[in-house]
């Protein structure tokens, strides 16, 4: 039993010895030659750099980089205002107010909407839409804007939904006019 112990004990110290040669040899083959040469290496390459900068023209150095913005987007500026200006954009001279939206619910005409579901307690009811593309659901309450017109939610019944709006006439008249949005 001791012989064995003995040759494992042999075994295991030239497998160390293997795995630090190897673990040399990968090192200094990753390094540039002047390293791997030695102390007396540095001296000589200096003296071949110095002869090749004498030879060699001087070096122009990049410009600094400079960022510019143009034709990049801006990702500080709200993509709702923009929408909404190109809705405006769309429906201008169409006699309906225009005014700057200030939420998501006002991408869309109160008509459009659909509503899914009403919760109660108590105190207060809230309602959930979801939107003419039926890919964003909202939940409204009572004082929430919505709709292009400015349209404010007045009421939130059993069975629907009272929008108030402001509708900018022909005339130039603004005239109330009320959005009732129902369970489809």
């Amino acid at each position: 039993m001791r012989k064995k112990q003995g040759t494992e004990i042999k075994t295991s110290n030239v497998m160390i010895l293997c795995a630090g040669l190897l673990l040399t040899g990968f090192l200094l083959a990753g390094m540039p030659p002047a390293l791997a040469a030695g102390p007396a290496a540095p001296a000589k390459a200096e003296a071949k750099a110095t002869a090749e900068s004498a030879k060699a023209k001087p070096e122009v150095q990049p410009a600094a980089y400079r960022y510019s913005s143009v034709g990049k987007a801006d990702p500080f500026k709200s993509f709702v205002e923009e929408e909404v200006a190109r809705e405006a954009d769309r429906k201008k001279g169409s006699g309906q107010a225009q005014t700057a939206a200030i939420n998501v619910l006002q991408r869309h005409d109160a008509d459009q909407y659909i509503l899914v579901g009403i919760a109660s307690d108590e105190k207060s009811r809230s309602a959930m839409v979801v939107d003419p593309t039926k890919k964003y659901f909202f939940v409204v309450n009572v004082g929430t804007y919505m709709g292009l017109n400015m349209g404010r939610v007045t009421e939130i019944l059993n069975d629907q939904i009272i929008v108030a709006e402001q509708v900018k006439m022909d005339n130039g008249k603004i005239k109330p006019k009320k959005v009732v949005i129902r369970f489809k």
